[in-house]
């Protein structure tokens, strides 16, 4: 048996320890709410060390780099003993402060000496890993003095990378469900068979034609004729230079804690176009969604700053910003929600599920600004429901999308949206995105197993 320590239980975190609770019944569970994330890397410790029972035939710690693990292995001796599996969703070091005055040196230094105390390190990626590994020295040289050498190497020979699992099957029968709904109990049979072709394969998305239907065109922004046979290209890191002419966690804030602009939910006149039939909607604007923390290492400024000019050109778009708020909610929400009214489908955390899926497959374009991302659920989910991926070229997504879904510069970022509002069809071609190197049930899930078991994985990323 198992103990898992998780002291952000909220998003990705919490979806990572319920499947694996749900797919292995042998795991004691121990968690703390998703809230105030530097407390509880900072104190944490002394809080799971007394309500931790002893379990005497748990042989396996797992805790996230959300716990200080060295400190609870010091407090609990007997948990010390176990063979410790640290697991890393994100890491410190590279936390990009808005000032040198905030940076917070205790975070990553506890996240190196939970690195050291344990027996496996697992990274959910490439980048996640190498960014830590990178910066465990020029992190301890900011100490005064006493510093220690040669730490990244007693780290580096017990870790692995295992990218975090998503659940394919079951966001292809979501996406199965809605299409059933927005179509007809008629075209259920097809797009089911058309999701599953879409998941048999090693590369994905796959984009079936009943979800491009759906999603079709706005009347208005239908190539002509004379367009319709070489639309224009999307920008793309490389051709920067000389662009083409034409381009979920637990806590949720409640409406007592945060401001209104960060726990409504609105629904305006593009919402209704969304949700029309399917033969309707085909006439509808492009669909773009944000679903991301509201906090300022997702580098919100970007989004509206590119959606401004596209309100100011007067393109055909709707916009959902999805995500969960916390307590301090960036200003550029609430200034951006006035003049961005009428193109609002969703505006704030949808709680629900299936809610938030039905979201997903609604849209057309999942956007990333982010300046802090080690591997990004909700794109991948995204991608899997039928959007098309824009990401900055930096951080985890060069390891996992296809450079033409990458932006170099905000300003490619405008142009590309502008293309897919003039050419909405654009955003459902086909793209090469090995999805499947993340599924639960055809990659992961024996690899996950042997970490429980205390076991070095089956399978981890090449390189």
């Amino acid at each position: 048996m198992a103990i898992i320590v998780e002291a952000f239980h909220g998003g990705s975190h919490k979806q990572l320890v319920d499947l694996l609770c749900n797919s292995h019944k042998f795991c004691k569970v121990y968690t703390a709410p998703a809230r105030k994330f530097p407390w509880r890397l900072r104190t944490s410790a002394l809080y799971f060390a007394n309500v931790i029972e002893s379990h005497p035939d748990c042989k396996v710690l797992f805790a996230t780099s959300t716990l200080n693990l060295a400190e609870l292995c010091g407090l609990r001796p007997d948990l010390g003993r176990m063979t410790k599996v640290l697991y890393f969703h994100e890491n410190q070091l590279v936390y990009p402060v808005q000032k040198t005055s905030d940076l917070d040196f205790q975070l990553g230094y506890a996240q190196i000496t939970s690195s050291l105390v344990a027996d496996l390190v697992v990274f959910n990626s490439r980048f996640n890993r190498d960014s830590f590994l990178d910066n465990v020295e020029p992190h301890l040289k900011l100490m005064p003095d006493m510093q220690v050498k040669g730490v990244r190497k007693m780290i580096e020979s017990k870790c692995h990378v295992l990218y975090y699992p998503l659940q394919l099957e079951k966001l292809s029968l979501a996406a199965a469900e809605f299409r059933s709904d927005s179509t007809g109990a008629s075209a259920a049979t097809g797009a089911e068979s058309e999701v599953a072709g879409a998941t048999a394969g090693s590369k994905c998305l796959v984009t079936s034609d009943a979800c491009t239907e759906q999603m079709g065109k706005p009347a208005s922004t239908l190539p002509t004729a004379d367009t319709a046979a070489a639309p224009p290209s999307l920008p793309t890191a490389d051709t920067a230079a000389a662009p083409p002419s034409l381009p979920p966690p637990d806590h949720q804030v409640t409406s007592s804690e945060a401001p209104e602009s960060s726990s409504i939910t609105t629904m305006s006149e593009c919402s209704s176009d969304v949700s029309q039939s399917n033969a309707a909607s085909k006439y509808r604007p492009l669909h773009i969604i944000w679903p991301h923390r509201w906090e300022h290492d997702k580098n919100p400024e970007v989004l509206f700053a590119a959606l401004k000019v596209l309100v100011t050109e007067g393109q055909k778009f709707c916009v959902s910003i999805i995500g969960e708020a916390y307590h301090e909610v960036p200003d550029v929400f609430m200034s951006s929600r006035e003049w961005l009214k009428p193109h609002i489908v969703h505006w704030g955390y949808l709680k629900s599920r299936s809610e938030y899926l039905r979201a997903l497959q609604s849209a057309d374009v999942v956007v990333s600004t982010a300046m802090h991302e080690f591997f990004g659920v909700a794109m991948l989910e995204a991608v899997h429901s039928g959007c098309y991926p824009l990401c900055p070229n930096r951080l985890v997504y060069p390891e996992i999308f296809p450079k033409e879904c990458l932006y170099s510069t905000d300003n490619q970022l405008t142009k590309k949206l502008r293309t897919f509002c003039r050419f909405p069809h654009l955003a459902k071609v086909s793209l090469e995105i090995d999805l499947e190197r993340f599924d639960w049930d055809k990659t992961l899930k024996q690899a996950y197993t042997d970490l429980l078991s205390g076991k070095e994985p089956s399978w981890s990323v090449p390189g």
